[in-house]
Parts: C-alpha cells; sequence; structure tokens
C-alpha cells in the first residue's frame, strides 16, 4: 500500500487566502482582463438601458410609445440569442463577442440621425442593436466557465465567480447612478455639456458608444495576447 505524500505545510507556512488568489491570477492571466471587458460592455448597455425611456419619450417625442419598444427591444434581444448559441458551437465565445459589438456600434450609430421628424429610423436602431446585445446573455457565462474549467481549486472558483457577481451589479449600478444622477442634475441646473448636442444625447449616444468602441479594442487585444482564434 502506497503511502501518501505528507504536506509539510503549517498553518504558519500554508498560503493565505490573497495569496492563493495573487498565485491565481499569475496563473491564469485572463481574469482581470475578461473582468474589465465585462465591466465596460455592461456599464455601456445599462447607460442606454436607464436612459431608453428619457431618450424615447423626450428626445423623439414617442411617449406614447417608450414602452413597446423597450419591449420589442427585449424580445429582439431574446430571440438572437439561439442564433448566438448556435454560432457558439463554431466559433469562439470572445470572437462573437467582437462581432457583436461591432454590429451594435454599427446599428447605434444610426442614433445622431434620429429625430421626432423620422423617429422610423429608430425602429431599425433597435432591432440591430438588439440582435447585437444578444451575445452579451451567453459570452459572460461561457467564457467564465472555460477560465475556470482551468482551475481545480473549488474555494478559487467560488471567489472569482463571486466576482463576477460583483462586477455585472457594479456596473449596472455605476451606470444607474451617473446616467440617471447625472443627467437630471445637468438638466435642472440648465447646463448643457457640448454645444450642438443635447445632454441626452451626451449620456444615451455619445458615452455608451465610446465605451463599446473601448470595449471593441479592449477584445480585441484579448484575442491576440491569449492567441483566441475566430473558431473553436
Amino acid at each position: 500500500m502506497e503511502e501518501e505524500p505528507v504536506s509539510n505545510e503549517t498553518p504558519e507556512t500554508a498560503p493565505k487566502g490573497s495569496d492563493l488568489l495573487k498565485r491565481y491570477l499569475k496563473q491564469n492571466k485572463k481574469i482581470l482582463p475578461f473582468a474589465l471587458i465585462t465591466f465596460l460592455n455592461l456599464l455601456a448597455n445599462n447607460f442606454t438601458a436607464n436612459l431608453f425611456i428619457i431618450f424615447v419619450s423626450t428626445y423623439l417625442g414617442l411617449a406614447s410609445y417608450a414602452g413597446p419598444l423597450l419591449i420589442l427591444y427585449f424580445l429582439i434581444t431574446l430571440i438572437s440569442t439561439p442564433v448566438w448559441y448556435f454560432f457558439g458551437k463554431i466559433f469562439s465565445s470572445m470572437f462573437l463577442l467582437q462581432i457583436g459589438i461591432i454590429i451594435t456600434i454599427a446599428g447605434f450609430f444610426l442614433v445622431i440621425f434620429t429625430n421626432e421628424s423620422n423617429w422610423q429610423l429608430y425602429l431599425l436602431v433597435v432591432l440591430i442593436t438588439g440582435f447585437g446585445v444578444g451575445i452579451d446573455l451567453i459570452v459572460p457565462q461561457t467564457e467564465l466557465a472555460e477560465i475556470l474549467d482551468q482551475n481545480t481549486e473549488n474555494r478559487l472558483s467560488q471567489i472569482f465567480t463571486a466576482l463576477f457577481s460583483m462586477v455585472r451589479k457594479a456596473a449596472i449600478g455605476l451606470a444607474g447612478g451617473i446616467a440617471l444622477t447625472g443627467y437630471g442634475y445637468l438638466e435642472s441646473k440648465n447646463i448643457v455639456i457640448y454645444q450642438g448636442f443635447s445632454n441626452i444625447m451626451v449620456f444615451y449616444f455619445i458615452v455608451p458608444l465610446t465605451i463599446k468602441v473601448i470595449v471593441l479594442i479592449l477584445v480585441m487585444r484579448y484575442r491576440i495576447n491569449f492567441h483566441v482564434s475566430a473558431r473553436e
């Protein structure tokens, strides 16, 4: 009968939780870049989500259609999820995230051409961006699962699962706080951030679009740094 190896670690010499965390971060360098991508992507998404009703009601003058348009957006997002899932069997999740972000940016860019007189163009924005954002419902879970599959320490898996839960909540909370509080404060003080653009366009269009472009760059760097190919 073989003897089990005896560990030389004592309570004093055993690695602490913080040391384990640092060691795992060194072993798997994908965690922090992916956490940043997830945070910024959710931040951009929730900027528009928080200001959707205000934008449609005040800028497009479609207060009575705000609810149906929001429902349409979420329906398109949900319907697109099985499509992204199908392609997820062929292509890597980060490649699909890159494609989804490009589609979202392209569709969302049309917002700059919308106004009360040609609000019908906003329907196209809803359809394109709803489809593009559908990938966001899949990638965080699949990519995180792939990263954690390389980890045999259950405790650390729980830590990083909790970390990403905190990242999501932080992005949602921060987006809501900045978008609604910031926009409301500027409007109450009659302050215009950028001449030629209303405050709602700055908060609903310029800020999230800028963040999405940053996320796209980070995803492309992620794929290059970690040699993530297009196909699985």
